[in-house]
């Protein structure tokens, strides 16, 4: 009876999961050359890091003084950027071409964010224009990212923001990961509307970079902007774990005490880790401590799995038991719904 009951189950189950996504809160160029040879020069002598409005930056604002700068990079030679930046300046206009401006302007910004937005906005070709500020954000973000999110919000346009806010935080979070985490708590309590999407990117950038458990901490820190947020960041947080990390992730979820996080973060491991390995994640439930969470959890494994692989799932399925046992583990399943 299980076998028969679990073909049938498993040919009409065979539907996608919805794959996890989370829509989040989505001069000319001859005058920057010139403008160029003396900002270059002026930024190598500069020990003071300035806002894009000029104003001075106590060098331990927002504690990032113990986050050096990462060690490979190498100090900036502002005889060697001016050299490059004027033999680009003289090239005929292309992507390649703008790419190479913005990360120019990127290395600029590491020693005088200032002076690099200023020749960034400068520029007259509105799209190199915004490449180009995107470039100085990248490099400002890497080194006193604080800062560089004043400067975002003092954006007027909300989609402008957005994408600027991610670059910041995505480069943040590469370069100087705790600081990041800090940025991203004061956003929590000063931003309640725009948190979510913008942490959302911080939380990108850390899992990027392999600090997954400061990304889920952090998710976990949300509670002023509210349930549906959190749960938005947490699972965002361990699904990315679980595409890379399953096994961590899923542990990591496992032992959470409470029993809402709990079923909540194991839900998107479950996620994550069925995009990738869903044989692995079917065994990995299966395994589980009997109880209400397994059952509907594999029910998702094993759906995920039949949308893979279905002949393997359901060659897995005919040789075990489901929840409690054979069929009334499977009809605990399709009474929840997972499988149908």
């Amino acid at each position: 009876m299980k076998g028969a009951t679990l073909v049938g189950i498993g040919l009409v189950g065979s539907i996608a999961v919805l794959a996890f996504a989370l829509g989040r809160w989505s001069v000319r160029t001859s005058d920057v050359s010139r403008a160029a040879e003396s900002t270059a020069a002026r930024a190598a002598t500069s020990g003071t890091v300035r806002s894009a409005g000029g104003a001075p930056t106590d060098a331990a604002d927002g504690a990032a003084a113990e986050e050096a700068r990462p060690a490979e990079r190498t100090a900036f030679d502002p005889s060697d950027w001016r050299k490059r930046w004027a033999a680009l300046a003289a090239q005929p206009g292309s992507s390649a071409r703008s790419t190479r401006l913005a990360e120019l302007l990127a290395q600029l910004a590491e020693a005088d964010p200032a002076r690099a937005m200023t020749l960034a906005q400068g520029e007259g070709n509105l799209v190199l224009r915004e490449t180009l500020i995107q470039g100085v954000l990248r490099g400002w973000g890497r080194t006193a990212p604080a800062e560089a999110v004043k400067w975002v919000y003092s954006l007027p346009d909300l989609a402008k923001r957005s994408a600027a806010m991610a670059t910041v935080l995505t480069n943040a979070a590469e370069a100087r990961p705790e600081e990041a985490a800090r940025i991203g708590r004061t956003i929590f309590q000063q931003d309640v509307g725009g948190a979510t999407g913008y942490v959302g990117s911080l939380i990108d950038g850390l899992c990027a970079n392999g600090r997954y458990e400061l990304a889920v901490q952090l998710a976990g820190e949300s509670g002023a902007v509210g349930p549906v947020s959190r749960s938005i960041l947490t699972t965002q947080a361990y699904a990315a774990w679980a595409t890379m990390q399953p096994e961590p992730a899923a542990q990591a979820a496992a032992a959470l005490a409470d029993p809402a996080a709990r079923a909540e973060a194991l839900n998107a491991v479950v996620a994550g880790w069925g995009q990738v390995d869903p044989a692995g994640l079917t065994e990995f439930v299966a395994h589980r401590p009997p109880g209400p969470e397994q059952v509907p959890l594999l029910g998702q494994a094993l759906r995920q799995w039949a949308t893979a692989d279905a002949a393997a799932a359901l060659q897995w399925a005919s040789r075990h038991d489901i929840g409690g046992g054979a069929d009334d583990g499977v009809a605990a399943v399709a009474a929840a719904g997972f499988l149908q």
